[in-house]
């Protein structure tokens, strides 16, 4: 998330929305479902805690791009999404529309609409990359001129 936001000046963010994976949901008590990885009621979730960086070091982003979103505007566009479990999609949430809401004023830029819906979080099979499948592991680093050389 942290990374993303460093290059939010680079993207034009219409929304962030929390939503539920292998790797952290909040769970159901009434579907028999405990939480995984998700944070005790009234902690900061992971969106926030990022936004809240982001809107430490604001002005010195701002400074060096204006087009950097402010961490207002982060803050209209984060919606709750379906996080009971990973895959679940029954129930409807601020996060369910295709673009949630936003009351602050989005950003102005000279960017193109965007092009690119990243759906990140979400994780519906544990398989191990097909790409990294029968590959050696890497045993050492090479020098990063060597691959400019390449």
């Amino acid at each position: 998330m942290l990374r993303l936001l460093l290059h939010a000046n680079e993207l034009d963010l219409i929304g962030l929305v929390y939503s539920a994976s292998g790797a952290h949901h909040r769970g159901c008590a009434a579907r028999g479902v405990g939480p995984h990885r998700w944070p005790d009621p009234g902690d900061i979730l992971h969106i926030d805690r990022a936004v809240n960086g982001h809107a430490q070091a604001e002005d010195v982003l701002r400074f060096h791009d204006p087009g950097y979103p402010t961490a207002e505007y982060l803050r209209s566009i984060t919606a709750l999404g379906s996080v009971d479990e990973a895959g679940d999609m029954r129930a409807t949430t601020p996060g369910s529309s295709p673009v949630p809401c936003s009351t602050a004023p989005r950003p102005p830029t000279t960017r193109t609409p965007p092009a690119l819906r990243l759906l990140l979080g979400r994780s519906q099979h544990h398989r191990p990359c097909p790409a990294r499948r029968g590959r050696r592991p890497v045993r050492g680093r090479r020098d990063p001129r060597a691959l400019l050389d390449a």
